[in-house]
């Protein structure tokens, strides 16, 4: 090889790596979506970029880091992003994901989260004859989700009348996700009716932490 030959190369390979270094480094968000993610409010997110690592944060209302991620090839790809803490319900609210490589923003996206809105599809009571009158024994609620993040379902309270009791739901473990409609129940109450007849019955259903996720009257009969 000439020496005219090896200067040659060596220039090409010194526009090769110049370009590369000068070359820009652009990320963006795909989408996103809401889920469950082992018992715990979560975002997928998915990411494209030409260049790693990239952070991807997630942002609370009050702009406050709730979680991140570091991407550091394609296999980090959706990024799992944390919205809470284990059967903690989403707050509603605008949220924001950011993308950063280094120190530099190259992408930020606000998120518009209703959280979970419950509906109560029916309701079905047993109650049992008792030398007290009536005993609430058990109750099935069909529910169903219709905001944009998974329930995580744990207290019900019922109230007949100037009586009421709490209980854990038996499927508390079982979020029930954006879109789903599931029978929960519930079956250690502390609650009994006098005499039969035909009542107007409050439910309200609520998070581990006490935060009231649907509030329901029903008309039930007592036999």
């Amino acid at each position: 090889m000439t020496k005219k030959s090896v200067y040659l190369l060596v220039l090409l390979c010194g526009v090769l790596v110049l370009g590369c270094a000068g070359e820009e480094v652009k990320a963006t968000i795909k989408g996103y979506e809401i889920i469950d993610f082992g018992g715990k409010p979560a975002i997928k997110v998915n990411v494209e970029t030409n260049e790693y690592p990239v952070t991807v944060y997630l942002l609370g209302p009050d702009r406050r880091t709730i979680d991140m991620k570091v991407l550091e090839s394609e296999k980090d790809i959706p990024a799992i992003l944390y919205l809470g803490l284990s059967g903690i319900n989403v707050k509603s609210g605008t949220y924001y994901l950011k993308l950063e490589y280094g120190a530099k923003t190259l992408e930020e996206k606000s998120v518009t989260i209703q959280g979970p809105k419950i509906q109560l599809i029916d309701a079905k009571f047993n109650f049992e004859k008792t030398f007290m009158g009536y005993k609430l024994k058990k109750i099935e609620m069909n529910l169903k989700n219709f905001g944009d993040c998974p329930a995580y379902l744990y207290w019900v309270k019922v109230k007949i009348g100037d009586k009421d009791s709490t209980d854990v739901i038996e499927e508390y473990k079982i979020p029930l996700k954006p879109g789903e409609t599931k029978v929960y129940t519930a079956k250690d109450f502390i609650l009994h009716i006098e005499k039969p007849g035909t009542y107007t019955a409050t439910i309200e259903i609520s998070g581990f932490g006490g935060t009231v996720l649907g509030k329901f009257t029903k008309t039930i009969e007592v036999r």
